[in-house]
């Protein structure tokens, strides 16, 4: 009976143990992602609702699970109502999470339907293409 009692105890803590787990992760990281990489959480278009005469941005907000996480430089590239924009990234090691709120300038576009790919690169790794990568869709009027 003693053997039964502890036997439920232990796979009760443990049962309450996963479950927080569960919880905490689902809290910290929503998108269930693997948290040992980074990866872009958010992009967003200013102006929300652009035309001809705006000065277009992009903002992106970036999670990283190091501290230390430097946008350094970027490209964009702007071809047939497609935008590529390639942000790169240097990353600390140290094991603090940090995120990074970074906004580009595209500039005035012309009115069409238009695809934003946005590249976040790591230049401090080792493995070759090492980025995420976030899609935007928007329409210039």
């Amino acid at each position: 009976m003693k053997k039964l009692i502890f036997f439920l105890l232990v796979a009760g803590i443990g049962l309450i143990s996963c479950t927080i787990c569960k919880k905490d992760n689902a809290i910290s990281h929503p998108q269930n992602l693997n948290v040992s990489k980074y990866y872009i959480n958010s992009l967003k278009l200013l102006p929300q609702n652009p035309n001809t005469s705006d000065i277009i941005k992009v903002v992106c907000h970036t999670y990283f699970p190091t501290s230390i996480c430097t946008l350094d430089s970027s490209t964009i590239n702007n071809s047939n109502f497609q935008i590529l924009v390639f942000a790169y990234y240097t990353i600390g090691d140290a094991t603090l999470p940090c995120s990074s709120i970074d906004t580009l300038t595209i500039g005035n576009l012309s009115s069409g339907d238009y695809i934003l790919i946005y590249y976040a690169n790591n230049t401090t790794s080792s493995i070759p293409f090492d980025s995420d990568v976030d899609t935007l869709n928007f329409t210039i009027q």
